[in-house]
């Protein structure tokens, strides 16, 4: 019996340290509500030439081409993100001559970002609040000690008098894109760090 009882602690022991490694370069990534699992292979038609079209039921907040991303057909990753109700949604996907292709999607704290909309005389506004003083989304970020050629997206601000200096944010929360698939794999925002590439170019 305690032969047993030993064996049964080694092995949850093992299976504790195993998961306690991977949660550092992994994050504990949260189910996704039914109506965003819902839209993973949802094929969107452009809206009009050149022009991609509206998830259907959601508000689009912001949303970019994915530098660095091109596949060998031509196509382009880009992000989104979208609302609706109390639901943000950051989603990446595949774009062919603008229709899209949703690949994956995951739930943010859409609070924190600095774009929002609000009705006014019928119509539904965009607006933006200080950048600064919320964490924005894109692609401009980088690990250290890991491959040049990774793509990860991340919710980051600056910190106060780094703008545009060096590589050095607030990290929230960071995704791995797959470039074969754009999935995207939530990781530990240890070791971080992102910037503009659009505002902060070298």
């Amino acid at each position: 019996m305690k032969t047993i009882l030993r064996g049964l602690c080694f092995v949850l022991l093992t299976v504790g340290g195993m998961a306690f490694q991977s949660g550092r370069a992994l994050a504990v990534e949260e189910p996704l509500p039914p109506e965003v699992k819902a839209l993973i292979g949802m094929e969107v038609p452009a809206k009009a030439p050149g022009r991609p079209g509206d998830v259907p039921g959601w508000i689009s907040l912001w949303g970019s081409l994915i530098m660095g991303s091109e596949t060998t057909d031509g196509d382009e990753f880009g992000f989104e993100i979208d609302q609706k109700a109390n639901i943000t949604i950051l989603i990446v996907e595949r774009l062919h001559k603008f229709n899209k292709t949703i690949l994956d999607a995951r739930v943010i704290p859409g609070n924190l970002l600095p774009y929002y909309t609000e009705k006014k005389n019928g119509h539904t506004v965009w607006k933006e609040k200080d950048r600064a003083k919320f964490f924005d989304i894109n692609e401009g970020c980088s690990r250290s000690n890991r491959e040049a050629n990774e793509i990860i997206i991340g919710m980051w601000r600056y910190k106060p008098g780094h703008l545009c200096k060096a590589a050095f944010s607030q990290v929230k929360k960071a995704w791995l894109l797959d470039r074969n698939n754009g999935h995207l794999t939530e990781i530990s925002t240890e070791g971080v760090s992102c910037r503009d590439p659009a505002d902060c170019e070298d």
